[in-house]
């Protein structure tokens, strides 16, 4: 008990009005806080407390419900190492806790991804709109940032530059220096955010818009976090609890509300910049509620937002009365410098001009009014006018070349893959699969093992996936040079140039990739991996496949578009993108991406690697026995014997777990894989040090990866080759983490009472135990530490599935009936101890027994 009031009391002095509540109560509370031993001194005075304290004004006691409500989940949690957890009262550490909360690796990735304006383009929106008959109308822009207020509306056409725009803005200074004349005096703080719909969850979301604007405003303005974010939250928060959503939109109403100042007082007043509101992924918010809550924040003085978008009728009646200009009518100056550059400066072109100048300057013309300000159908015409000047075509053939090519975008496309020659489709098909594997793989919204995402199709993930598998199997276990690394690279690169007519194409994931290829290492230092000579090895980047734009995507998404895409090649995506895994751990190729490694070892691919083992399991029956192996022998290889005692997992008392490969394949529930080892390797198969197979299988750790891992067939096979139930390790036994879940894994208790019925069957103690927290009988705001037997905790539950009522409470209660039967069969007693001090004490059998088919809650307690 006093495990729970003695913190609470060292968060008592929070109280607003402490001065308050009387001698004797802060006399009290200020011991505790203390730390005086419990003793029955002690116990009871506070007990004494208890009756005087509910007498305490309405007022007073509210006040204290709330710091106790406010307190972390008070279940047993193993400790952690961080020196943050030592003083959690330092502001700057509760500042970096929400800081790795809020942060998310991808955050900035799409940004990096726009390719930057061309060269003198879009030099326009800095400048006053032109005047008069047949000139394109819109709000200066400029003038709006340094007077205006609300909204100002960029829309635009599929293609037409949007996110271009939106880049340069973000990037030029004279964004900031015409804003600062609408902030002067103020505080400006510029945030922006870029919606991208192929990427992952958060990209495109609003958790993931809300994120990175607060976590942008905080970094730069630290101060603002106890103004925005209630204190409650900030006790408790840390890198893997995440703000819930509307405590972000919470948040996000405090920072863009007027009033709001730092630390100077000065006050504070937000510019933001959104692209690709239509990217969005609604989910269960639609567009009309994503522009709700800008159009809701444009009512403070404090705030402005540019939003850029297609003209969606949703977006087009919200923005209706701000501040706007339609992007695709503003272009042509643009286009026509773009067209110069590429074409008319080529030295092919000026042999042309000088033949047929009236011809040449038709065909730019041409070009030009046929784009209709869509920048993606010029990028793609040059890139034919200019194959055609390799051809040394003349003006009439390229003016031909250029009339073959639809003004629409869809039917551009459709040319363009019917350009692709015969011999090629089987490969292209398997890249626009590959890519759209990946792409869903991503958006599923579930982490990986160390809860990083999982990693992108970069060119070299697809030039292994394209080896075929008995070629992975027979691959050796070497250096993959940068040199080599880059001969892949552009290898891959003039093939999809080839075989997918440009519709997709390498990008650098981030700013600091490398355009080209550093110092190779010195020449001592290849066959040592992990060498300090390597270091430069690190530094290059993998570039990532991409398509040239979303509207490609959504054109090679139509459902007769990509039926046809999969006639051509039938493929197994999971199959290739699992050989490519193995072949980038043989290659070491895993060096290239800043992945989440620890100590060397690249735990994003191993993570991928077992989800997608556990899904070619379900969905097409297969161990992948062979390639798993050839995975666990190229990184323990590579990365040392026990290298998976690496994994950063959460810090456990006592005993090392020495986890091994065999152990997070049970625990990932490859159900079909631990077989086969068990088969091959029979009662062997079980010996290893620390944690024992059963205990992983019957105790995932609380990450949902974890959850969807636990499999009853798994936990019999276990058992049949000699696995002990009742084995302990760290002081608990599998059948004890069984129970544990049982009790805390809510969503998993399907899975779970299988678990425990087998292990029951293969003499599991029935007087086992376990304990948790629970409230005082006399005052629930308090709670005590109390031992339960397995058979009470099974009446329970018993209980608890009977009030839940969902759709399979029949097949559970039909379980948990079998189970309690089986416990008291073999001897099992309702028993209940709570802990006085160091001591646990037997209660005897009182208003807590269980007794009944359906005990109630008062009967059953809290659980």
């Amino acid at each position: 008990m006093f495990d729970i009031v003695v913190p609470t009391a060292r968060r008592v002095h929070e109280i607003p009005d402490m001065a308050a509540i009387d001698t004797q109560t802060r006399s009290l509370l200020e011991e505790i806080k203390a730390g005086h031993n419990a003793n029955s001194a002690m116990e009871k005075r506070l007990r004494i407390f208890h009756e005087e304290y509910a007498a305490v004004q309405d007022e007073r006691y509210t006040e204290l419900v709330s710091l106790l409500r406010d307190m972390p989940d008070v279940r047993p949690q193993p400790p952690t190492s961080t020196k943050r957890d030592e003083n959690p009262k330092s502001k700057g550490l509760v500042l970096d806790s929400l800081l790795d909360s809020l942060y998310f690796p991808q955050e900035s990735d799409r940004f990096h991804n726009i390719n930057p304006a061309h060269k003198g383009t879009f030099e326009w929106i800095y400048r006053q709109p032109p005047t008069g008959a047949n000139k394109a109308t819109w709000t200066n822009f400029r003038e709006w940032m340094q007077h205006g207020s609300g909204i100002y509306w960029i829309s635009g056409k599929a293609g037409s530059g949007k996110s271009t725009l939106m880049k340069l803005l973000r990037t030029d200074a004279r964004t900031r220096s015409s804003l600062r004349d609408w902030g002067a005096s103020s505080r400006l703080l510029v945030l922006s955010f870029y919606f991208w719909n192929p990427g992952t969850p958060l990209q495109k979301s609003l958790e993931g818009l809300l994120r990175s604007v607060i976590f942008q405003a905080l970094e730069e303005c630290p101060e603002l976090v106890e103004k925005i974010f209630d204190t409650g939250l900030l006790r408790r928060i840390d890198k893997h609890h995440s703000p819930t959503i509307p405590e972000l939109k919470q948040a996000f109403s405090c920072l863009t509300a007027p009033g709001l100042t730092d630390s100077s007082g000065a006050p504070i007043r937000i510019g933001l910049l959104i692209d690709g509101l239509d990217e969005f992924d609604a989910g269960t918010t639609s567009f009309t509620e994503l522009a709700a809550l800008f159009t809701a924040a444009a009512q403070s003085p404090s705030f402005k937002a540019v939003l850029s978008s297609r003209p969606e009728n949703a977006f087009e009646e919200a923005f209706i009365n701000c501040s706007k200009l339609r992007l695709h009518y503003l272009t042509h100056s643009d286009v026509v410098k773009y067209v110069n550059e590429n074409l008319r400066n080529h030295p092919r072109m000026l042999q042309l001009i000088s033949r047929a100048p009236e011809e040449s300057a038709n065909l730019v013309e041409e070009i030009v009014e046929a784009a209709q300000g869509v920048f993606l159908w010029v990028k793609v015409v040059v890139r034919s006018l200019l194959e055609g000047f390799q051809n040394h075509d003349e003006i009439g053939a390229l003016t031909e070349r250029l009339r073959e090519l639809p003004t629409d975008l869809e039917d551009l496309f459709r040319v363009m893959l019917d350009r692709v020659p015969q011999r090629y489709k089987s490969t292209m098909s398997k890249t626009f699969q590959l890519i759209r594997g990946i792409s869903e793989l991503q958006s599923k919204d579930q982490p990986c093992m160390d809860g990083t995402d999982k990693w992108p199709l970069t060119a070299l993930t697809l030039k292994f996936a394209l080896v075929e598998p008995k070629a992975v199997l027979q691959a050796q276990i070497g250096e993959f040079t940068i040199k080599r690394a880059f001969e892949e690279i552009r290898s891959i690169e003039a093939q999809i140039r080839i075989c997918c007519s440009g519709l997709i194409e390498l990008r650098a994931s981030t700013e600091q990739a490398h355009p080209d290829p550093p110092m190779e290492p010195a020449p001592e230092s290849k066959n040592k991996f992990r060498s300090a000579a390597m270091d430069n090895w690190n530094d290059w980047y993998d570039p990532e496949v991409q398509f040239i734009h979303r509207s490609v995507k959504e054109y090679l998404s139509k459902e007769d578009v990509w039926d046809e895409i999969l006639d051509l090649e039938k493929f197994n995506v999971e199959v290739a993108i699992f050989q490519s895994l193995v072949m980038q751990a043989k290659c070491g190729s895993y060096g290239s991406r800043k992945s989440s490694s620890s100590k060397g070892v690249p735990w994003d691919i191993v993570a991928t690697a077992l989800e997608i083992a556990r899904t070619l399991e379900i969905e097409c029956g297969t161990d992948q026995l062979d390639m798993m192996n050839a995975l666990e022998t190229a990184l323990t290889t590579r990365c040392g014997l026990s290298w998976w005692d690496t994994f950063d997992d959460f810090p456990t008392e006592g005993a090392a777990c020495h986890d091994s490969f065999f152990a997070f394949a049970v625990r990932y529930g490859l159900r079909l894989y631990v077989r086969a080892r068990l088969r091959n390797g029979g009662c062997q198969s079980l010996h290893k040090q620390g944690r024992p197979l059963l205990n992983y299988a019957c105790a995932p750790t609380a990450a949902p990866v974890w959850l969807r891992g636990l499999d009853v067939q798994i936990v019999a096979d276990l058992l049949r080759h000699g696995a002990n139930p009742n084995k302990q390790f760290n002081g608990r036994s599998p059948w004890q983490h069984a129970w544990y879940t049982a009790r805390y894994g809510l969503s998993a208790r399907d899975e779970l009472l299988p678990i425990l019925e087998t292990l029951l069957a293969h003499d599991a103690d029935p007087n086992a135990y376990i304990e948790y927290f629970e409230p005082f009988p006399e005052r629930p705001l308090f709670l005590q530490m109390c031992r339960f037997s397995v058979l009470l905790v099974a009446l329970r539950l018993r209980a608890k599935i009977w009030e839940s009522r969902n759709s399979s409470i029949a097949t559970n209660e039909a379980i948990i009936n079998r189970i309690i039967k089986g416990l008291k069969k073999k001897g099992a007693r309702v028993r209940k101890w709570r802990k006085v001090g160091d001591t646990f004490i037997r209660e005897s059998p009182g208003s807590w027994e269980i007794r009944g088919r359906v005990p109630t809650r008062a009967q059953c307690g809290l659980m």
